[in-house]
């Protein structure tokens, strides 16, 4: 997904905010000097230059290679996944990410960067992305520690079919002032990279309710991203009951799971599967962050 916007301009940038009438500062957080393109900001800036140079290996062109932006963009894409070299292929969207999340950071909440900033960042998404691929399988997209029988089951469509998207989702709860958060990861089936996700602060009234908000949030993001099919991963036991079988007589329950429902019945096929807490640590790391309202909505 983050690929395909880059290629195609999709990403809101500077560029495609003021085309929708927004007014914003178009020049680049990160040279001063010029409008920020998506080309710009990812291949034409002086200080992204230097953190390609410094990731740069034998299989990996170098930007002072004569190619046209989006033939060097695709030819290393094809280049790893062909030769099925995932490890550098990490750390290729890794440093995409870390781009792009350095300059949202820069642009919207004044932060300040460093290369070394930048290729830490890149480094630590490329781990996540090695750690996500030990958990992914080949069995309908569904990871091998993520067991498929008894706790897999069908929400909408048929279970062989495989799913274009998986999301795991978590929240946190303050049982105090019952301040929540939510969060939620997506990742690619096939490359085990994430995605996008997002975080939301919100209130709730039980545990069981933040995750079922979480499930919901999240589930309204992947239909605003155009997903049609996705599997669910949740630590929690009750959600995917609660789901099919609504038996709650807390009524903000009743309303999120028939929201859930309705959002459901949008999807041409959605999976849930109760998985380890391990398996949703990102997810929980932005919930935790939203219940502490460091995020009170964020979607990357």
């Amino acid at each position: 997904m983050l690929a395909w916007k880059i290629l195609h301009n999709a990403l809101p940038t500077t560029d495609a905010l003021a085309l929708r009438g927004i007014p914003i500062d178009a020049t680049c957080v990160f040279c001063h000097g010029s409008s920020e393109l998506g080309v710009h900001l990812f291949w034409e800036c002086p200080f992204t230059w230097r953190l390609w140079d410094s990731i740069a290996c034998d299989s990996f062109p170098s930007h002072e290679v004569p190619l046209p932006f989006s033939d060097w963009f695709t030819s290393i894409i094809t280049g790893y996944a062909t030769a099925k070299h995932w490890l550098a292929l990490d750390r290729f969207f890794g440093m995409c990410w870390a781009i792009w999340i350095t300059r949202n950071n820069v642009r919207f909440r004044s932060a300040v960067y460093s290369p070394h900033c930048v290729l830490e960042l890149a480094s630590e998404w490329s781990a996540r992305s090695g750690t996500t691929r030990e958990i992914v399988g080949c069995c309908a997209g569904i990871p091998p520690r993520f067991s498929y029988h008894p706790t897999w089951q069908v929400l909408r469509g048929e279970a062989t079919v495989l799913c274009e998207v998986l999301m795991c989702f978590d929240g946190a709860w303050d049982r105090g002032n019952h301040n929540a958060g939510t969060g939620w990861c997506f990742l690619d089936p096939s490359y085990s990279l994430c995605i996008g996700g997002g975080a939301r602060a919100c209130m709730a009234s039980s545990a069981l309710h933040y995750e079922l908000l979480a499930c919901l949030f999240g589930l309204k993001h992947a239909r605003q991203r155009g997903v049609m099919s996705i599997c669910l991963f949740t630590d929690c036991m009750s959600v995917p009951k609660m789901i099919q079988e609504p038996s709650s007589s807390d009524i903000s329950m009743v309303w999120t799971i028939q929201e859930i429902r309705d959002v459901i019945s949008s999807f041409s096929t959605c999976h849930i599967s109760k998985v380890s807490r391990s398996s949703v640590v990102e997810a929980h790391s932005l919930a935790g962050a939203a219940s502490r309202r460091v995020l009170l909505c964020f979607k990357f």
